[in-house]
């Protein structure tokens, strides 16, 4: 897990969290999964995500192309008990 912490304009500082450390904290955090939908729903409605068996993985790209670091990810994201998705982000 990367996390950013950025202003307007630049980002400021990128912390890496070791991949058991993040499936540690996503589990921690499933109790939040119902507050966080209904938070949500009330206004947005549905979010157009998948439904999957473990709580999701994503992984952003300007362009869908499968690479070998999508390889890595989807191998990554299994091994955490995690179901990998992307997103278009263009």
């Amino acid at each position: 897990m990367v996390t950013a912490t950025q202003s307007r304009s630049t980002v400021n500082t990128v912390t890496y969290t070791h991949l058991s450390d993040a499936r540690a904290i996503i589990r921690e955090r499933l109790s939040l999964r119902p507050v966080v939908e209904r938070w949500w729903r009330r206004r947005y409605g549905t979010p157009p995500l998948v439904t999957a068996p473990n709580p999701i993985a994503f992984m952003g790209r300007q362009v869908a192309t499968f690479r070998y670091e999508d390889a890595l990810f989807v191998r990554m994201a299994e091994e955490a008990g995690l179901s990998p998705a992307w997103f278009n982000l263009g």
